[in-house]
């Protein structure tokens, strides 16, 4: 979208007269990135690729936690690693291409031009030699991938491009296949499958590499391309060119019904469960035969201990499980929150691992994205939006133009405060007045509370929300309206963040002509959290504990390995027998470790760097 800014404001000032309206418009920044840097410094950013030369095949799903691409395949980080831009990805984790550097922030900020936007290049691969191997053309070696246009995020222009490039021994880049952009047809739900095939031998030799490069507006998070599944890989030696895998689809949005968090001093005193009765997995098998493939859920509290599982370690659960279908296994949830250790009186937080066994008869190509994690917290505010801004919604030519969002509480309580994300954009909005304002009926407008000569607030920090306490609290009922109304005669929006990955329109209103109506715009939610009680809790205080979660559990040798310990190239995993002695050691930067060279026995596995270490957890090889 190159001149998306430009014309945005051009049609703000077109006249004080056109028509107020509602837009949602592209971030000029990436708020995940911004939020990882805060917390873990802009060294962070910084790769630590060995020089090693990789063999065939190579295969990345980018379902590995993190947000950079993974040091062992890659040698940039300039895209982003998320589950939350594509929609409908063919396996967990995508790598997005858009205008933002590894820092988040535009290559070129205000620019209206298009160029070279992201890259991801891949390590030097040995496409001559592999070890007894010499590779010749006749070997039919390809790289296969899916992109997507635009998902949840910005549409590509048809003047923009993503491109794939190989590198010849002289190092120069050659373009080997590309595809415009434009978004028609309903692209930006699809990923579409190709294969490129290396017809000159110039290509094979040991030190060969390729990168895909995006071509678009360099100042923002803008036109957006989505990355996955791909392989480099000779057709003789695999003798398919389909994938092998079996894969989740989707990480478990949420525990808890209709809400992404609530105080857990109301969760407590509730007596209606906000537990669904079940939870849907979506996963798929990629070409493999239908096999008998096992599955596991298990759930912690935050201090490790159990709170519930599913399955069981060697279950054969997935009878004869069908090739190449979008498949779902729905599984009960008998949960007792309450009866859990608690961090405090109003925040605790679970961990849910839910992951595939028995795959040793399985042509299972990818282990990082046989296991989803998802933590659900419980803070001193309610919540409908995951904590994802993918745009922001504007009210423009609107001076007077309010916005609210309806909470219905399981309980009455006093109203502290709101936390709100507004979004940065290239029209810096943050010295436009408003007004916040909590209401107890939008017809009739009844406000409880108004408060003037606020900011919109860009904030930076582990959460990215900007809080207002209010000057006085106030007594809510179960179901209140929160939100602002601009007291400027600015036409510009105030960049409200907008999730695009959980739909709450029937609790979203704006109002622009004197009448509230329900948004519509898009499917999403308004980022507006409103908090109880005294304090607001920070995710910091909540991330007190670091344990490791080992999975599965004995095992013959193979467990992945979840920890809030970045997978950064500066931290090792420590294996040690009952003696204490060292046995293996190998950087962290995958969620699986294979130690089945070891003798069957106990061990014990920790992750740590300089600054921080996990307790050692106990693992069994059988």
């Amino acid at each position: 979208m190159k001149n998306s800014y430009l014309m945005i404001f051009l049609f703000s000032l077109t006249s004080i007269y056109s028509k107020a309206q509602e837009q949602l418009v592209p971030l000029d920044f990436n708020p995940v990135i911004h939020q990882y840097l805060m917390k873990k410094g802009n060294d962070a950013s910084k790769m630590i690729v060995s020089s090693d030369t990789i063999i065939l095949p190579f295969i990345d799903d980018f379902s590995s936690e993190g947000i950079y691409p993974s040091t062992d395949r890659w040698t940039d980080n300039k895209v982003f690693i998320n589950n939350n831009l594509a929609r409908n990805m063919p396996s967990v984790g995508v790598a997005s291409f858009d205008g933002l550097d590894e820092l988040g922030n535009p290559y070129v900020p205000g620019s209206t031009l298009s160029g070279t936007a992201d890259i991801l290049t891949s390590k030097p691969i040995y496409l001559h030699t592999n070890g007894s191997t010499t590779y010749a053309l006749t070997d039919s070696i390809y790289i296969s991938f899916f992109y997507e246009k635009k998902g949840y995020g910005d549409a590509p222009d048809v003047t923009d491009s993503l491109l794939l490039e190989f590198n010849t021994s002289g190092n120069s880049w050659t373009r080997e296949w590309f595809v415009k952009g434009g978004v028609s047809g309903g692209q930006d739900t699809m990923f579409s499958r190709v294969d490129v095939l290396i017809t000159n031998a110039a290509y094979l030799y040991d030190g060969f590499r390729f990168r895909f490069r995006s071509y678009g507006n360099v100042a923002g998070n803008l036109d957006h391309w989505h990355l996955d599944y791909v392989r480099l890989f000779s057709y003789k030696t695999a003798g398919t060119k389909e994938i092998r895998d079996v894969a989740f689809l989707k990480i478990q949005p949420r525990y808890l019904n209709t809400y992404t968090s609530v105080p857990w001093s109301h969760y407590k005193n509730t007596t209606s469960s906000l537990l669904p009765d079940s939870t849907k997995l979506m996963y798929v098998n990629y070409n493999d035969l239908p096999r008998d493939i096992g599955f596991n859920h298990r759930s912690y509290n935050y201090q490790g201990g159990v709170l519930g599982s599913f399955g069981a370690p060697f279950g054969n659960i997935f009878s004869a499980l069908p090739a190449n279908q979008n498949l779902s296994y729905t599984y009960p949830m008998g949960y007792a929150y309450t009866t859990m250790p608690e961090i405090s009186s109003d925040s605790n937080y679970f961990d849910f691992f839910d992951y595939f066994s028995n795959l040793a008869n399985a042509n299972n190509a990818i282990r990082s994205n046989d296991t989803i994690h998802y933590r659900q917290y419980f803070y001193n505010y309610y919540s409908y939006d995951d904590g994802s801004c993918e745009v922001a919604y504007d009210l423009v030519n609107a001076p007077s133009g309010k916005v609210a969002m309806r909470f219905d509480m399981l309980q009455s309580d006093i109203l502290r405060g709101v936390q709100i994300f507004f979004a940065k954009q290239n029209t810096v909005v943050n010295n436009i007045p408003m007004t916040l304002k909590v209401w107890s009926s939008l017809s009739p407008e009844t406000v409880l509370l108004s408060q003037s000569n606020m900011y919109p607030s860009y904030i930076d920090s582990i959460n990215g929300f900007a809080t207002y306490v209010f000057n006085s609290s106030i007594v809510v009922p179960t179901s209140f309206y929160v939100g602002f109304q601009h007291t400027s005669t600015a036409l510009n929006g105030l960049h409200l963040g907008f999730d695009r990955n959980t739909t709450n329109n029937n609790r979203m209103y704006s109002n622009i002509s004197g009448v509230w109506s329900q948004v519509n715009v898009l499917p999403g939610t308004f980022m507006i959290r409103p908090f109880l009680g005294d304090s607001v809790t920070s995710i910091n205080e909540i991330n007190a504990t670091v344990k490791l979660f080992i999975y599965p559990n004995p095992s013959k040798g193979v467990f992945k390995i979840f920890s809030k310990i970045e997978k950064d190239g500066r931290s090792f995993i420590y294996v040690s027998d009952l003696s204490g002695r060292l046995v293996y050691k190998q950087s962290f930067t995958e969620q699986t470790i294979d130690i089945s060279f070891l003798m069957a026995g106990v061990y014990f596995v920790e992750v740590r760097n300089e600054r921080i270490s996990s307790r050692p957890e106990r693992v069994i090889i059988y």
